[in-house]
């Protein structure tokens, strides 16, 4: 090998990779645009599959409001159970669930 050969001189080189704060910076811009598209994808379709499911069961929810108009709590009560499950979920989602790990002595 010559004195100007580059494999050498790439191996005589310092092994520590220069940092290009830059090229972090875009590559990361586009792993949090992919996970932000990913994550929004999957809201919507969710918010998607709650709405189809509310309006399926909007009109046996109007038949029990009309046949049972007296006794509006039953209807009140599966409204409000499907409400704090619908917010039950939408908490899981956003905020994930972090069980505490259990340590054992």
């Amino acid at each position: 090998m010559s004195a100007d050969d580059p494999l050498q001189a790439f191996f005589d080189a310092d092994p520590t990779p220069a940092i290009d704060r830059r090229f972090e910076t875009e590559v990361m811009a586009k792993v949090a645009a992919r996970r932000f598209l990913i994550e929004f994808g999957l809201r919507l379709l969710a918010g998607l599959a709650v709405a189809t499911a509310l309006l399926l069961a909007a009109p046996a929810l109007l038949a029990a409001l009309e046949t049972h108009a007296d006794s509006l709590s039953l209807v009140g009560g599966v409204i409000a159970v499907v409400g704090v499950l619908a917010f039950a979920g939408q908490f899981l989602t956003v905020r994930g669930v972090n069980l505490p790990r259990l340590i054992r002595f």
